[in-house]
């Protein structure tokens, strides 16, 4: 469903210049081992409460907004779908627009036009309809892709793996599958046939970690499957994890050659030169 219609009303601009010329809010710029750090550099994609602000505030409401989604939301702790998806809830009490009345939001997002495309989905996890809101424009947040579609039903996914060290699968039985450092997911590989993939990964994995779908899915945690069909990207639960509730089977893997061919290495004769 697209937003439209319902938010209405005029602005006036001195409200807007009260509300939305805001001092720059204040959060951490250190990075921690689950924040994704920007794929572009910063020169590229300017925070807009730097340098000259615009004189239109609802100008200066769409870039902001538009940056964040594009380019922050990792950095400024607002969590992001892999396809590009945020809820305005979160969006609305991020440190950038919290002291911002929600009506006044509403409105501005309204007046912003087509920029944003808006859907409202059911949380599984509350059962609660929520509005999402996602950029148009290409994103800069590593993995971000607007390509990627979220599965709905065991059917289109039926089985789905992670993969891990023998040494790191010790923590892992405990705690769970994590978060990427990298780019703040979740990254697992779908199949229809788990025994040719583990054979596929021995050698590159110890472990294969097979994950019940169904489970997930009936969580409220959301799977997004890649056009290309070889991987799922998820954000997991409210922690940034897939607890080992979560695992269906596991797998240890088994590396196995065979030697096809073994040449002595040649006799040096007595009167080679040394």
């Amino acid at each position: 469903m697209i937003l439209g219609g319902v938010l209405g009303g005029a602005v006036s601009r001195s409200i807007w210049a009260r509300i939305l010329h805001l001092r720059r809010p204040i959060y951490t710029e250190a990075l921690d081992a689950t924040t994704t750090p920007l794929r572009s550099s910063p020169e590229l994609h300017p925070d807009p409460a730097e340098g000259e602000q615009d004189s239109d505030p609802v100008v200066h409401f769409s870039k902001t907004l538009n940056w964040i989604l594009r380019h922050s939301a990792v950095k400024m702790n607002v969590p992001i779908q892999p396809n590009g998806f945020v809820r305005h809830d979160h969006i609305k009490n991020c440190p950038r627009f919290s002291g911002m009345p929600s009506e006044e939001f509403d409105r501005a997002l309204e007046m912003a036009g087509g920029l944003f495309q808006h859907v409202l989905e059911r949380d599984e996890r509350t059962g609660v309809q929520m509005w999402w809101m996602r950029a148009r424009h290409k994103h800069s947040i590593p993995s971000i892709d607007t390509r990627l579609r979220r599965v709905r039903s065991v059917k289109e996914l039926p089985h789905l793996a992670g993969t891990t060290s023998l040494e790191n699968w010790k923590f892992i039985q405990t705690f769970g599958l994590q978060k990427s450092p990298a780019d703040n997911f979740l990254h697992l590989i779908p199949t229809r046939a788990p025994r040719k993939l583990s054979q596929s990964l021995a050698g590159s994995a110890d472990v294969c970690i097979y994950v019940d779908v169904a489970k997930i899915l009936a969580a409220g945690i959301q799977l997004h499957i890649h056009s290309s069909q070889k991987f799922v990207l998820t954000t997991g639960d409210d922690s940034g994890r897939l607890p080992p509730e979560f695992f269906h089977q596991v797998h240890r893997l088994h590396y196995r050659h065979e030697t096809l061919l073994v040449r002595e290495p040649e006799k040096r004769s007595s009167n080679a030169v040394t």
